[in-house]
């Protein structure tokens, strides 16, 4: 792996190969995650990284939060695969008391996007998570700042188990975009894509050329104080579970709207999880005939034998 850095604020990592990062140390209730990371005071940090793959696991983290005045730091991700499993995450988030925005992240995975998460408590994020789990992709402002933009591109994206695509701002600012551009299919099993703010929702637009799937998933853009954000869906199908939720509504501003562009077809209530239980085939067999006697007659080409339409007369 080679890390480099010729601009200020901006650091490279390179590695041919795979870029592995897993695990966590925990120090009495502090859990301090394996990672790739920059905290700064002031302006956060780029990072910028190019491998063939790259997982993150177990609580592990790509960070460039900003704790001070400033903005958070970008990311850039140009990989073929990327796997973020167990809690792990990657996250631009401005955790500072400013009005710094948070960071931008650009992730370009040419195959495959894998997104797990884990049960967590997380108070201090309660918008930018899913029912209590942590992991995912995270861009978000805790208390003046706005929300940053993610840009997501890949062929296959795959989100399950509470996993996460999530901006937001949970003070004075409004929440950012998110944009996903996939080249073939959407998957969301009991995930979520999230733009949430106090004041403004941002965007979710998403685009997968062939189909996207939802069962017990959501995808938000809610406000509370100002307009909700706009929620736009274009795919050549579009199947949603009766579980799953769309909402771009604003307690007390104006909702934003949703757009589906997708062949006009009803699907409500068609994923159905298939009972654990199987049928029991006898009782689908008819009885067999009371007599023991079989009979077979020869008849011409053109109809049945003069015999048996005699003795077989049809029952209706």
């Amino acid at each position: 792996m080679e890390i480099w850095s010729h601009i200020i604020h901006h650091y490279f990592i390179q590695d041919y190969q795979k870029i592995n990062v897993n695990g966590y140390v925990k120090q009495n209730d502090t859990v301090n995650p394996s990672g790739i990371a920059s905290t700064a005071s002031g302006i956060g940090n780029t990072i910028q990284i190019f491998a063939q793959s790259l997982e993150l696991n177990d609580r592990a983290t790509i960070q460039t939060l900003a704790e001070g005045e400033g903005n958070a730091g970008d990311i850039f991700i140009n990989v073929n695969d990327l796997q973020i499993t167990g809690g792990a995450d990657i996250d631009a988030s401005n955790e500072g008391t400013g009005t710094g925005k948070a960071g931008n992240i650009n992730i370009n995975a040419e195959n495959s996007v894998f997104i797990t998460a884990t049960r967590g408590i997380d108070t201090d994020n309660r918008f930018v998570v899913k029912d209590g789990y942590l992991g995912g992709i995270y861009s978000s402002a805790n208390k003046k700042g706005t929300g940053g933009d993610i840009t997501l591109t890949t062929k296959y994206l795959t989100m399950s188990d509470g996993g996460v695509i999530s901006v937001g701002s949970q003070g004075k600012g409004d929440a950012g975009n998110i944009n996903l551009n996939i080249n073939d299919r959407l998957t969301m099993n009991n995930a979520a894509i999230l733009t949430k703010s106090i004041q403004s929702g941002g965007n979710a637009t998403i685009n997968s050329q062939k189909f996207i799937t939802l069962n017990k998933s959501q995808i938000l853009a809610n406000a509370i104080n100002k307009q909700g954000g706009n929620i736009n869906v274009k795919s050549d199908l579009f199947i949603p579970s009766s579980n799953s939720i769309l909402n771009a509504s604003s307690k007390l501003g104006i909702d934003g709207k949703i757009t589906i562009d997708a062949p006009d077809t009803d699907f409500t209530g068609s994923l159905k999880i298939l009972p654990t239980t199987f049928v029991d085939i006898s009782t689908l067999l008819r009885d067999s005939c009371t007599t023991d006697r079989s009979s077979f007659f020869l008849g011409k080409r053109t109809g049945l034998s003069e015999v048996f339409l005699k003795n077989n007369n049809p029952v209706y």
